[in-house]
C-alpha cells in the first residue's frame, strides 16, 4: 500500500466516523443512510443497547434518538489504523442532548468511540461501532430519577453523580 492510498483510506475512515455521528444530529435515519454506514451484518453497541445488522438500523436509531428534541456531536482526536482492506477507529466524543422538554437541562456526556470498519465496493463501512461513556455522571445506584430509561446515567440534573 502506497502513503497515499494508506492517507486517503485513513481520511475514508474518519469521514466514515463523522459522517455517522452528525446523521445523529441531522436526525434522517432511513435505509439509505443505515447501508451508507453499515455492513450488512453491522453492529452497534452503547451503554443502554445496541443492534446487529443494517435492516431495521435505521429504526432503531431513530427510536433511540427520538428520545431528544435536538443534539449535537463533536468528535476529535480519530486515530485511525489500517490493515489492508480492515481498519479500527476510535476517538473522543462530547455530546449535548437536549430534552423534548425546553425547560429541562441538557444532557451532556463525555465519551469514546470506536468502530471496526472493512472496504466494500461502496467504501468503507462499520461491521462494528461502540459508544462507551467515560466521561459521563453515574448514578451510584439505579436510575436516574428524572430519566429513569437512562438507567444507570444521571440526566444532568441529578446531584447524586459520581465523580
Amino acid at each position: 500500500m502506497t502513503e497515499l492510498q494508506l492517507l486517503v483510506d485513513r481520511l475514508a475512515v474518519q469521514d466514515l466516523a463523522d459522517r455517522y455521528l452528525s446523521g445523529l444530529d441531522d436526525a434522517e435515519f432511513d435505509e439509505d443512510w443505515a447501508r451508507s454506514i453499515f455492513t450488512e451484518d453491522g453492529r452497534f453497541e452503547f451503554a443502554m443497547g445496541g443492534h446487529h445488522g443494517v435492516v431495521g438500523m435505521a429504526e432503531f436509531t431513530a427510536a433511540m434518538m427520538g428520545k431528544w428534541r435536538r443534539t449535537h456531536h463533536v468528535a476529535a482526536g480519530h486515530l485511525v489504523e489500517i490493515d489492508g482492506d480492515r481498519a479500527r477507529v476510535r476517538g473522543n466524543l462530547i455530546a449535548t442532548h437536549l430534552h423534548a422538554q425546553e425547560a429541562a437541562e441538557p444532557f451532556q456526556v463525555g465519551d469514546r468511540f470506536a468502530g471496526d470498519a472493512v472496504r466494500t465496493d461502496a467504501g468503507w463501512r462499520f461491521t462494528a461501532a461502540r459508544v462507551r461513556g467515560d466521561l459521563e455522571p453515574w448514578h451510584a445506584a439505579g436510575a436516574c430519577r428524572h430519566r429513569p430509561q437512562l438507567r444507570a446515567f444521571t440526566c444532568g440534573s441529578c446531584s447524586r453523580s459520581r465523580r
